[in-house]
């Protein structure tokens, strides 16, 4: 069969009247071409690895605690050390300084109870008082705080607070100063805290303990084995409490600022 060829005009006719399908048609074409075209090209290309979002966590506000009552309060600011403790939780029952048991009781546990907030503060309030000591007296510094921190809990002590005995000193027969009944005790009681420090030290190098001054002011730990060799506070093991103290906060620091 022999085809014979369309003419011309018959085409430019035919092309004005079906434009719009011609075109729409072609628009089709391109579209589904472009989309193959790109389907081909995302599964050559390598997956992006999915990077998990952290969400931030979640900021909860530290409960305020009622601010604790001290006596004589310096308004200094505190050194930084790197403890914790948990705060007070219940009141203390110390009956008094020298009742404490040498078991779980003993002064070093209480003294952990405290905040240790309360502690900081109490070191930097009494270190030059402590250094100062250690040049009249030759007393370690360290030995001093140590001792205070212990016997009056870091100034929560009843006695402490109201009383300036820092270190549960008991009326002798020559002290002519105040006192005060502490459960059927008779302890020391001071003016400001200060005369509490300058009577501790009195104490320790004077009478019947005039011999500790020849344990020398850089021997910490014979000056604690000291203190429980003359039954400072009723305790047979108050060198190691005292010792341990010293070392957890670092008190002999305040002994080498001297040299």
């Amino acid at each position: 069969m022999q085809s014979f060829p369309v003419p011309k005009q018959q085409i430019i006719y035919y092309l004005k009247k079906n434009w719009f399908k011609i075109s729409l048609g072609i628009l089709l074409l391109f579209l589904v071409l472009k989309k193959d075209f790109s389907f081909q090209i995302n599964l050559k290309a390598p997956t992006e690895q999915e990077i998990p979002v952290q969400e931030d966590p979640l900021y909860l506000p530290k409960a305020e605690k009622p601010a604790k009552r001290e006596t004589f309060t310096d308004k200094v600011g505190t050194d930084e050390l790197s403890l914790e403790h948990p705060p007070i939780e219940e009141s203390f029952d110390l009956s008094p300084f020298a009742h404490l048991s040498t078991g779980g009781h003993n002064l070093e546990n209480q003294l952990k109870r405290v905040d240790i907030g309360i502690v900081k503060k109490y070191i930097k309030r009494f270190a030059h008082v402590a250094e100062n000591e250690q040049i009249k007296f030759k007393i370690p510094a360290s030995i001093t705080l140590a001792n205070a921190l212990l016997q009056s809990q870091a100034g929560q002590h009843p006695i402490a607070q109201g009383n300036n005995n820092n270190f549960g000193l008991l009326c002798t027969k020559d002290w002519i100063g105040g006192t005060i009944e502490w459960e059927g005790q008779c302890f020391r009681d001071y003016e400001n805290a200060w005369t509490s420090f300058r009577d501790h030290s009195l104490f320790l190098t004077t009478g019947p303990n005039i011999s500790l001054q020849q344990i020398g002011e850089e021997n910490y730990k014979g000056w604690a084995k000291a203190l429980e060799k003359i039954n400072f506070a009723g305790q047979k093991n108050i060198a190691n409490q005292v010792i341990h103290t010293i070392e957890k906060y670092q008190l002999y620091r305040f002994d080498s600022a001297l040299e």
